[in-house]
């Protein structure tokens, strides 16, 4: 699922909320993410209006911080997310929120989320469902302390770093997401957030964005070009035709050029009589296959070359030909 874009947020004693700019990137049916982390315990977050929570509001670390994941598939019209924050934090217990948006995306899976006092890094726990290929978000973030505070963030081995928002001052938190595809299906890597400074209070979570089903065209193998004599049964065979993510569900045999013949059968193959002529004679026929998803094959084409005709008479004085065509 290929990456849109994506924004953040920050304030610190504010009892009303947190909003994040919606990019003017995003397009009707792109899925955003939201990731918010507040820097005092008592600071619950709700979600911002018409957002589904794919992480509930949780405490970590004995109450030193909050986090929450929320998320939406943009429509139209769509205004500003605000993620609420009803209780105003405590002086120093600040708030941060990170937005990031894909398109692509039909649904989710959301793994286990990690939590804790981390000095440094962060795991973003493996997910165990879905197959090879799928695009995975990592989401973190991370709490300073004393008089310290993230303000930078890397994800290894294999994620790309999209963006976050970091802390501008003591006790905020800073918070950001990253992505990599999944080399095999089943459990992912653990993709591991690396903030430059020692944090005590940090989470981070894998979400799986599963896309739309895509569907490859079947390729349609018509067989090899034959040479017959006059008056033999002919059999095409298309059975050599193939489909990499399904099977063939039909098979249509066509005549493209040369005089007309009768196909008889069905499935893979088609027979018909060679016609005869002095002159011999050329044919080609066409092969397209529909798999079992409806999509169809170009057409691949073979040639049948009928060789010329002629009857003989034997005599005594050997073969005389009599009639040919």
């Amino acid at each position: 699922m290929p990456y849109r874009d994506s924004a953040g947020a920050q304030v610190g004693g504010n009892g009303q909320g947190l909003s994040i700019t919606i990019p003017g990137t995003i397009q009707a049916g792109d899925w955003g993410f939201i990731g918010t982390m507040a820097g005092g315990g008592s600071n619950a977050s709700t979600a911002p209006a018409g957002w589904s929570t794919l992480v509930p509001d949780t405490l970590i670390n004995a109450g030193a911080a909050r986090l929450a994941i929320y998320g939406r598939q943009y429509q139209a019209g769509d205004a500003n997310p605000t993620v609420g924050y009803p209780t105003a934090p405590a002086s120093g217990n600040n708030i941060a929120a990170f937005g990031i948006w894909y398109s692509g995306v039909t649904s989710v899976n959301v793994g286990t989320l990690g939590t804790g006092a981390a000095a440094l890094t962060r795991d973003c726990p493996s997910l165990t469902t879905g197959g090879a290929s799928r695009e995975v978000l990592c989401i973190s973030g991370s709490k300073g302390s004393g008089s310290g505070f993230p303000s930078s963030l890397s994800f290894g081995p294999d994620a790309t770093l999209r963006g976050a928002r970091y802390a501008t001052a003591n006790f905020y938190p800073s918070i950001g997401g990253g992505d990599f595809t999944k080399a095999t299906a089943g459990a992912t890597n653990i993709q591991t957030a690396t903030w430059n400074f020692s944090t005590a209070n940090s989470f981070g979570v894998q979400i799986e964005l599963v896309g739309a089903a895509t569907n490859s065209p079947p390729t349609a193998n018509a067989g090899a070009d034959q040479t017959v004599d006059s008056f033999a049964t002919v059999t095409l065979d298309g059975s050599a035709s193939s489909d990499s993510d399904g099977t063939i569900a039909s098979y249509a045999w066509s005549q493209v050029s040369g005089p007309a013949v009768t196909l008889s059968g069905s499935g893979a193959t088609r027979t018909f009589t060679a016609p005869a002529n002095s002159a011999g004679a050329s044919l080609v026929f066409g092969l397209t296959a529909t798999d079992d998803d409806g999509a169809t094959s170009t057409q691949d084409n073979m040639a049948v070359t009928v060789l010329p005709h002629v009857e003989w008479l034997m005599t005594s004085g050997g073969l005389v030909p009599i009639r040919s065509g």
